[in-house]
């Protein structure tokens, strides 16, 4: 059978299971990066507010420090929209999931806690046919938000 006729069935490919778990167990550490460089970049502009990004020739002659800060500026303001391209798509994802399927991406995925999955079924009630059925439909929803299927 075709990887496509599967994934019809509901079958994902394992690279892009993995993927979407990834980038959930990632989320966490995504928003707290994306604070941690908006914080990076105002200092650097406090600290050089002669520049600004959106105007500036680098030269990056040594001894240029206004040059070296505007680089690395640029490169903080990659990094932040990556980061917050990351975190906008899990929130979109989340925004369409029903609630007992927030409850167990929750569990799974955010917690402090590393539960394992037979864990997080008895605190949610769950039998383990319901356990992977509903993660793996959470995982095709994000992988279609995710826009990787």
């Amino acid at each position: 059978m075709s990887k496509i006729l599967e994934n019809e069935k509901g079958k994902i490919p394992d690279h892009i299971f993995k993927y979407v778990e990834k980038e959930l167990y990632s989320y966490h550490v995504y928003q707290t990066a994306l604070k941690e460089l908006k914080r990076d970049l105002e200092e650097l502009m406090e600290q050089y507010p002669q520049f600004r990004t959106d105007q500036i020739s680098v030269r990056n002659e040594l001894g240029d420090p206004v040059g070296l800060a505007a680089t690395r500026a640029l490169l903080i303001e990659e990094k932040i929209r990556w980061n917050m391209e990351r975190t906008r798509k899990i929130e979109a994802g989340l925004r369409i999931l029903r609630p007992e399927e927030k409850q167990l991406v929750e569990k799974k995925y955010f917690s402090e806690v590393s539960y394992t999955n037979e864990e997080i079924m008895l605190q949610l009630r769950m039998s383990r046919n319901s356990f992977y059925r509903k993660r793996n439909e959470i995982i095709n929803k994000f992988a279609m938000v995710f826009n990787v299927i």
